[in-house]
């Protein structure tokens, strides 16, 4: 259409011309590196006071052994990423201050081999029995913030 100038041939008002492309490839991406793409970086530059991040069922691989690293690399980018200010000539620069990170830690009874990452600075991991409980996370961070 840009090319073109002009809507496709045939084409009517309100009827899809085409479809969005894939973002992830079918090659040389990971699932962790798509969600990057896709979740993260299009929404910065953007300065944050705070990370609640809740851990779905579906981001658990097998019984939770790779949870621990995968979470930690993860909230590094998050704190990384979303702690950016205005720089003076380089664009955005890092801001130096800590982000605090809260997240939702499944139970040995969701995924028998998790365990707990290593996240430097303030971060928070709450426990949770049931897939669907977000209440949990929401009250630590208004216990944390009171």
């Amino acid at each position: 259409m840009m090319a073109q100038k002009a809507v496709p041939p045939g084409a009517k008002w309100g009827e899809s011309w085409g479809h969005y492309p894939d973002p992830k490839p079918d090659i040389g991406d990971s699932t962790a590196c798509f969600e990057y793409n896709v979740y993260m970086h299009s929404f910065t530059p953007t300065a944050l006071r705070g990370i609640i991040f809740i851990t779905g069922e579906g981001m658990i691989e097998g019984t939770g052994e790779h949870f621990a690293f995968q979470m930690s690399v993860l909230a590094k980018s998050m704190k990384t990423r979303f702690g950016l200010v205005p720089g003076l000539k380089t664009g955005w620069a890092k801001s130096g201050r800590d982000i605090p990170f809260f997240y939702s830690l499944p139970s040995q009874d969701l995924a028998s081999n998790i365990s707990e990452p290593e996240i430097k600075g303030s971060n928070v991991g709450v426990e949770v029995d049931d897939w669907n409980d977000a209440m949990s996370i929401v009250n630590s961070v208004v216990d944390a913030v009171e």
